[in-house]
């Protein structure tokens, strides 16, 4: 490549755009269209039309099946193995997230202790909330130096299916600090600019612009019982038949890679390089307004 070659790139790849501005901070609305207008006017893009907008769409996991995706570290000196285990909760709603939250609240410090501290199988030990593209994720992760993605997926299995009975234990007190405690970080005031300008982004790429989604998340937390996050947590986490889990399995540089353990499921190991055509044979999520880049 030549630097004609990138002059003659750049006026080509600039002559179709979808332009999108988030201004934010000390700036005017007038100011805003101003600037908007400007870059128009430099730039001078065709517009694009609905159908030429790129759209992210997430694989549809059966219910049902495992999937696991292994491949080895491509860093031959990192003996670190890694697992990622998301368990796809389903289209994003204030309902389906708020239970995802809240269960990833109270079950994050218990998985910390157990797999962490008691265990020792790692040093990087949590669990989270995942939102993607307008789906839903509950997501635990763990690197250990020392054992391998299979046995670390036994661990968070066996960790999840006993964790049940601690959330069936708990008692209304304990529950309602939990969802006060979170309510509490949706109402906590943005200490930066800059994480308030990630929130709103995210709002526009993902085409939602539900700019005040925290206060309505912080309103749906309230509305949420026990009993309904624990027939949740049975479904979506634990119920073999109708879980959707993909196991995302990095083998460290020394560590062999081995078949996971089926447990008599259904299940399908990707290996590295068989992505596309996993994907090419799965169905998609539809195509939605939120879904577009």
């Amino acid at each position: 490549m030549t630097a004609q070659d990138l002059r003659n790139f750049i006026p080509r790849v600039l002559s179709l755009l979808k332009i999108r501005v988030l201004a934010q901070g000390n700036i005017t609305a007038n100011e805003t269209q101003q600037l908007v207008k400007n870059i128009e006017e430099i730039i001078k893009p065709k517009a694009i039309f609905p159908s030429q907008f790129p759209e992210r769409r997430l694989v549809k996991l059966k219910k049902g099946t495992l999937f696991f995706h292994q491949s080895q570290v491509p860093n031959a000196h990192d003996v670190n193995s890694s697992i990622w285990n998301e368990y796809q909760i389903g289209v994003s709603s204030q309902k389906t997230d708020t239970l995802t939250e809240l269960i990833s609240q109270v079950i994050q410090v218990p998985f910390y202790e157990q797999i962490r501290t008691k265990e020792q199988l790692g040093y990087l030990v949590w669990t989270f909330f995942h939102y993607d593209t307008t789906i839903s994720n509950f997501c635990c992760v763990v690197q250990s130096p020392q054992k391998d993605p299979v046995f670390l997926d036994e661990r968070i299995e066996i960790f999840l299916t006993e964790f049940d009975k601690t959330l069936e234990s708990l008692s209304q007190e304990e529950f309602q600090r939990h969802v006060d405690a979170l309510v509490a970080i949706k109402l906590q005031k943005y200490q930066k600019l800059s994480e308030e300008v990630k929130d709103f982004w995210e709002e526009i790429t993902s085409m939602t612009y539900q700019f005040n989604r925290k206060l309505l998340y912080a309103e749906e937390l309230k509305k949420i019982t026990k009993e309904e996050m624990v027939a949740f947590y049975r479904v979506k986490i634990l119920n073999p038949a109708l879980r959707k889990k993909l196991s995302v399995q990095m083998f460290g540089s020394s560590t062999p890679i081995r078949k996971p353990d089926m447990n008599g499921s259904q299940a399908v190991v990707v290996q590295s390089g068989m992505e596309v055509d996993f994907k090419a044979g799965m169905p998609f999520y539809p195509a939605k307004l939120g879904s577009k880049l």
